[in-house]
């Protein structure tokens, strides 16, 4: 939490007694009264103080009160989030436990929050993405060699591309977040791309032996494969 940076209506109603030379803490019986005067006062009347105080005029009843804090840490990926967030709620449960009647069911919220559960879930998703996905690959390359020893092969390539990829990520000290849990599914169908195209040029091969396939799809296909890799590499 940064120094001075806790908005709380309660300093404003003290500062506003203290004026007018009135005692605090208010004596509970006339706490409701002299909060209603304050609120009602040019010193209260802000919307900032109202929105924090939920005191309603008819029935003289508090229904809430809000304090704002600003942190201290900046917009983060969700493994340094999570942490933070589970601190205030541990510090809520904490004041709740201890509180007196009526206030007891504190709780704390944030924008910051939301973000991390999104990315939370793009992560699961991209988990999710990378079977799915994975297993779509598979197929789509079995129906385009008609070779499941060669869409087994080229499965374990896609995979390795995947596993380089996301070690630079790793040994870069990335956290994986939402712009990277996108990438990896996207990567599968890059990485798709490329292997499919040689697959095929290897199956559709003339030849007879493996290496003179292999030469023949790699002379046919590696050049248009090689600019597409330059092209896809200088626009990221």
């Amino acid at each position: 939490v940064q120094d001075e940076l806790v908005y709380c209506f309660m300093q404003n109603f003290k500062d506003y007694l203290t004026d007018n030379s009135k005692a605090f803490p208010v004596e509970p019986q006339s706490f409701i009264s002299e909060l209603q005067t304050f609120l009602d006062s040019p010193e209260g009347s802000q919307d900032r103080l109202k929105q924090r105080v939920g005191l309603e005029k008819n029935s003289s009843i508090l229904r809430y009160v809000s304090i704002e804090v600003i942190g201290t840490g900046d917009y983060a990926p969700a493994a340094v989030m999570e942490p933070r967030w589970r601190n205030w709620e541990d510090y809520m449960d904490s004041k709740n436990s201890n509180g007196p009647n009526g206030l007891t069911n504190g709780f704390q919220t944030s924008k910051r929050w939301q973000f991390f559960v999104s990315e939370q879930e793009f992560v699961s998703s991209a988990v999710q993405g990378i079977f799915i996905a994975g297993s779509i690959a598979f197929l789509v390359i079995l129906a385009a060699t008609l070779n499941i020893v060669l869409a087994i092969f080229a499965m374990f390539i896609i995979s390795g591309i995947i596993l380089s990829v996301v070690s630079v990520m790793y040994f870069h000290g990335w956290e994986f977040g939402v712009a990277e849990s996108l990438a990896v599914v996207v990567l599968i169908g890059f990485s798709v791309d490329y292997v499919v195209h040689l697959a095929h040029a290897y199956v559709e091969s003339p030849y007879d032996t493996k290496e003179e396939r292999t030469r023949d799809a790699l002379t046919k296909m590696g050049v248009s494969i090689l600019g597409g890799a330059i092209t896809t590499f200088g626009n990221g």
